[in-house]
């Protein structure tokens, strides 16, 4: 497992989709109706458009992939442990 910091960016999000076919698991189609996607089990801490959630993950390939397959850049992973920014990239 990998202690991971993952940040959504609704605000910047147009529900292409990327991002849930990457990790079904922490990105589900948003709760609204629209097209735009959520992050699942996240807190707004730090700005009404920004999701965050941290923890250990078990497949952190599945939230990088995401990251970096967002076509709008609306999600950054970073490794709490190293300080690295693994997604976008």
């Amino acid at each position: 497992m990998t202690n991971l910091r993952i940040e959504f960016d609704r605000s910047k999000c147009i529900g292409a989709g990327q991002c849930r076919l990457s990790d079904p698991i922490d990105f589900v189609y948003a709760s609204d109706g629209t097209d735009k996607t959520d992050l699942a089990d996240s807190a707004n801490i730090e700005d009404p458009n920004i999701y965050v959630k941290e923890g250990d993950h078990p497949q952190p390939h599945m939230p990088v992939n995401a990251g970096i397959h967002c076509p709008v850049k609306a999600i950054r992973v970073v490794n709490l442990e190293t300080g690295e920014v693994k997604a976008p990239r």
